[in-house]
């Protein structure tokens, strides 16, 4: 169906940034998402497709930003360490259950044992990043940690 003349666009939503802290989180959902890849292989092939899991969290520090959430986009492994800005697997295991976790532990690390991990409060630390398209400046969760 065809805008009516007088349509214009809706106002666009501004919400406040993140201030860069540590803040006491729940986690509201994981969610695995698959997406091509942005890197190529050394013939200048693309790789195969990625799988992230996009964590979700309600902030619940009191303040200014009480109940806003954040996400996390964290890679599917259990490697301690990896190229990446971004948090890592088992950073978020050992925040939220005290337990370490490694390549040996992979059989243990299901959909189910993950799905547990909802609901479990920890403290996230955010810092400030500008978007390289846009400019705008978003905040990112850097490291998980756990709950005082």
């Amino acid at each position: 169906m065809p805008l009516l003349p007088n349509a214009s666009l809706p106002e666009e939503k501004v919400f406040p940034t993140i201030t860069p802290n540590a803040y006491l989180a729940d986690i509201l959902d994981i969610e695995s998402e698959t997406r091509p890849s942005t890197f190529k292989n050394p013939d200048g092939s693309a790789q195969g497709d990625q799988t992230q899991y996009k964590v979700k969290f309600a902030i619940k520090s009191p303040g200014a930003f009480f109940d806003s959430w954040i996400s996390a986009w964290v890679n599917p492994s259990l490697r301690s360490s990896t190229k990446s800005k971004r948090p890592t697997l088992p950073q978020l295991i050992l925040a939220a259950t005290g337990q370490s976790f490694t390549e040996a532990d992979r059989a243990k690390v299901t959909g189910d044992f993950l799905n547990t991990l909802i609901g479990t409060q920890l403290r996230i630390v955010t810092q400030a990043e500008p978007n390289k398209m846009t400019g705008k400046v978003y905040a990112v969760i850097t490291t998980f940690l756990p709950k005082e």
